[in-house]
């Protein structure tokens, strides 16, 4: 009997995990509205190129010093580069506590910047066992799911912390990208959808979405040209998935939190710069300790 008992406990188990999430980002009272319709904030940058801070899985509040060794590097580093706004694609709270750490760091990120904008992604660590006070808080200010345009480039800050954009939030993208009349388009969200080459996500790294919303996700950037999705999430990063034509791919980034494992060495920060008249789009990764250049990529947006 107890064996039976046990064995119908798994499957109700197994049924509940595998169940999609249909989060109602009405449980805060925000986002009774489609957040991305609107942009948050309108980024005005002369010049052809905008360069800005991407940054992810800062886990601050863990308590090896990997979270904040390099605090000193990263904030001289935004100090020279000037950037007008900065980006952090989840993560950045080890626990979802909002501490003194995290405020400070928040309050750094936002004002090293020219124009004292942060776009910032929710993660799965940011909904962690203390309230989730960090994700709250983006939620009661529209910041988790939101839009920001500099010219004639269009930002999306979406949200795949609960291992799914959900069905309202595909409704709301489609909704807004197709009033989206900027020329080029990139997406920023927390968990990785691939995994390997031709948008896999059944190989050495695990990617994090069911298949099918992986599908429909990028036939969405393929459709409204939207170029280029940052993920983060798997520490390692710092691959690129390329779509099977050519118009759009997935670039996971590295963490900035440095671990004792060779799976996941961190340490890295990176520079975006997007001409806004000819698409193409470089990344720079840095390393957080020389504070050099590490990696470079490139990629051209549609329009």
């Amino acid at each position: 009997m107890r064996r039976k008992l046990l064995f119908v406990f798994l499957i109700l188990v197994l049924c509940l995990v595998s169940c999609s999430v249909e989060k109602t980002y009405m449980v805060t009272g925000a986002y009774k509205a489609n957040p991305f319709l609107t942009p948050k904030e309108v980024i005005e940058v002369s010049g052809d190129e905008v360069s800005f801070l991407l940054i992810s899985d800062e886990h601050i509040g863990r308590t090896t010093a990997g979270a904040t060794h390099n605090l000193a590097n990263l904030y001289s580093f935004m100090d020279a580069q000037a950037f007008p706004f900065s980006v952090s694609l989840g993560d950045l709270t080890d626990d979802g506590r909002m501490t003194d750490a995290v405020k400070d760091f928040l309050a750094n990120l936002k004002n090293r910047t020219t124009k004292k904008v942060f776009l910032q992604c929710v993660g799965n660590h940011d909904r962690h066992t203390y309230g989730s006070s960090y994700a709250s808080h983006l939620e009661d200010q529209n910041i988790s799911l939101s839009r920001y345009v500099c010219g004639n480039l269009s930002m999306y800050v979406l949200d795949n912390s609960t291992r799914t954009f959900t069905e309202r939030q595909f409704q709301w993208l489609e909704e807004a990208l197709k009033a989206d009349t900027c020329k080029y388009k990139i997406f920023f969200a927390h968990e990785n959808l691939c995994a390997g080459a031709n948008l896999s996500n059944t190989q050495v790294m695990i990617g994090f979405a069911d298949v099918s919303e992986m599908n429909k996700f990028f036939s969405l950037m393929d459709k409204y040209k939207v170029g280029l999705l940052f993920t983060g999430h798997s520490h390692s990063g710092d691959q690129v998935f390329e779509g099977p034509n050519g118009n759009y791919a997935e670039y996971n980034i590295c963490s900035f939190v440095k671990t004792t494992s060779f799976l996941e060495p961190g340490d890295m920060w990176y520079k975006v710069t997007v001409n806004r008249s000819n698409g193409k789009v470089t990344v720079y990764g840095y390393d957080g300790t020389s504070v050099t250049v590490k990696t470079t990529k490139t990629f051209f947006l549609p329009s």
